[in-house]
Formats: structure tokens, sequence, C-alpha cells
């Protein structure tokens, strides 16, 4: 919101659809860091792009990314976004009708990277950080037994939102008399290919796409005939206005209302997706203590039950090897006792409709 220079209300109203479109993939996980930093990282380069920042503030990349390095393996998303600013400020500097950043702070950005880079060492994992991202990218194992890794389903209605802010994007894209820059081109369709190919990284497209369609369905409201009236907009319509202000708590309202509306059928949600009794039944018996077999998206639920878990959600902890031992079972494969046999597993507990 605080990126965007388009009206207010057109601002929050990507704001709270892209809230909606973000929602497949969020919940209190540390992936979440991933959609702070950046949100940061690009109002901080966009405002040295606007020269409302000093071209010296892109080294404030670097701790930000370092930081972000001891928060989640997402940290290359920020060095990639350095780098698109860098290549993306190059091309518009060549276009006559472009606006690029200081030529200061486009120099600047390719090191910034550099030192981001080298910067994200300083984690207790060491260097050992610089090639895991890649290696959980690469995993087949999670790429085909992870719902999160699939490419969205549109006939879901959950993935409807996405639908619409994409289809926003293009037809903003195309009405606009004023294109967006090389820099916002490679940002929106990059994160809108990414959100393509896996649900995982939709919400980074909602959070880059904010500002850049936001601007262009303002630029394409003032294009049309009927709206030639409010071309001129009064300084206390800008986004950073007392209107402006005002229209950002608004959205930030509604996004509030509709979580706190969730959060209060929460153990009703819980039961609808989680074993909840038969849970209960095992904490009751002889099995609390006993080895199970569980399903893998039940893995978090009873890790928060004490319940101790064949596997959880965490796949790149457990690893190739191991997440097909498990599917193996799950898959009720020709030898799909096998992986039970091995870890003298007691019980089972999978949804009544498993394999």
């Amino acid at each position: 919101f605080w990126t965007s220079r388009a009206r207010p209300l057109i601002t929050v109203s990507m704001v709270v659809l892209a809230a909606f479109v973000a929602r497949i993939a969020t919940a209190p996980r540390p992936q979440m860091f991933n959609l702070l930093f950046l949100a940061g990282l690009i109002l901080m380069l966009e405002r040295i792009r606007q020269q409302r920042l000093a071209p010296r503030w892109v080294w404030a990349a670097v701790p930000l990314i370092v930081v972000w390095a001891n928060l989640h393996s997402g940290y290359l998303l920020g060095i990639v976004t350095l780098a698109v600013y860098a290549v993306g400020e190059r091309l518009e500097a060549r276009r006559h009708d472009g606006r690029p950043m200081a030529a200061d702070a486009t120099r600047t950005l390719p090191a910034a990277a550099v030192a981001s880079f080298v910067g994200a060492a300083l984690n207790p994992s060491g260097l050992a950080l610089w090639t895991y991202p890649l290696e959980t990218l690469r995993s087949p194992a999670m790429r085909t037994y992870i719902r999160e890794w699939h490419s969205p389903d549109f006939h879901s209605t959950w993935f409807w939102p996405f639908a619409l802010f994409l289809v926003t994007t293009v037809v903003s894209l195309v009405a606009s008399t004023r294109k967006p820059g090389a820099t916002q081109l490679l940002l929106v369709f990059g994160t809108a290919l990414a959100g393509l190919q896996s649900v995982r990284h939709i919400p980074l497209f909602a959070i880059v796409a904010i500002p850049i369609v936001a601007e262009q369905v303002d630029v394409a409201w003032d294009a049309a005939r009927a709206r030639r009236a409010l071309r001129s907009r009064p300084p206390m319509l800008a986004t950073d206005g007392p209107i402006g202000l005002l229209t950002g708590v608004l959205g930030v309202v509604i996004v509030a209302l509709f979580v706190s509306s969730a959060i209060s059928n929460n153990d009703e949600a819980i039961a609808s997706f989680y074993p909840v009794d038969a849970v209960d039944v095992i904490l009751d018996s002889d099995l609390a203590e006993a080895r199970g077999y569980n399903a893998y998206g039940w893995g978090g639920y009873l890790i928060w039950r004490d319940v101790p878990v064949f596997i959880d959600g965490r796949a790149d902890v457990y690893g190739d090897d191991f997440m097909y031992l498990y599917f193996q079972a799950e898959d009720a494969e020709a030898d799909w006792r096998e992986p039970l046999d091995d870890y003298a597993v007691d019980y089972v507990l999978m949804p009544p409709d498993a394999a």
C-alpha cells in the first residue's frame, strides 16, 4: 500500500484482493517472513527509485537479507529481487521515456546482491544455506507428493481470487496508456509464472503485484473518457495523504474482520480437518507412547497434541528416501507392509478414504 502511487481506494482494493489470494498458502509458518521481508525490500527499493530515499540506502538490503536468511531459506528471493532491479533499471535507462533509478543506486545493486549472498552465510548452518534452497526446489519427492508444490487447480474456488488477480493484471496492462517499467514487468511476470507453477509461490505474486497493478488500473481509469474530470487529483488523495491513511486503515479492518471470523470458528475447522476424537482415544490408551504410522498432513496436528509421529510436514527434514518409503505404504504398493515392519509400527492413523 505504501509503495503504490495510485488512488488509495484502488490500492486498498488490490491489497484486500491480494490478502484473499495469499491466504491459499499462508499459515503460522516461517515462510511468512518471506512475505514480510519481500514487501519491505520492494518498498525500500521503490522509495530509492522515486528519489524519496538516497541511493546509499541500497546497502540496507544486506543486513535485511542476513536476518532473512536466519528466519527462512527464502532469503534467495531477496537476492533475486536485487538482481531483477539491477537488470530492469539498466533496461529502463535505455528507454527514451524511461524513469530509471538513480545511476548511483543502479551501479550499487549488483554489489549489494553479492554482499547479501555472502552475508547469508552468517547463520547456524554456515555455507550449507547457500545450496539448501536449491536442494529443496529440486526435490522430486516434494514436487511429486506435496500439494503446495503443485500447480493451482482453478476448478477449486480457493484459486479463484488468484485467477481474478491474474485477469486484472493482464487487463490493466492492456488498458493502461502508461506501461510499467522493465523492473516492474520482470517482477510481476516472474512471480506470476512462479505462482502458476507452484501454489506455494502464489502469495509472492500477490505481494509484488499490488502496487504495479494498482497503478495500471489507476492510469486506465484516468484514460476512460467518462473519468476525465477526475484527472486532476488533489494531494489529499495521494496514497500517503490523509484520505490514503483512512483508506489503508479501512483495508486493514476488512482483512482483520475476515481473519477474526476465521479464528472464531477455529475449533470447528480443526475438527473437520484432523482426527480429534481418534487422538483422544490414543492419548487415553496404551497407544500414547506406541509407534504409529500417520497421514502426512496430520503430522503437525499430532505434534501439537504431543503424539509421537512417523512423519510430519517438514519434508526437507526427512529427505527424499524416507518420503518414498512413507508413500510406499500410504499408496498401498505391493510391498506396502515393509516400511511398517521396518519401523515396528503398532498402529496406523489414516483417513477413511486412504488407499
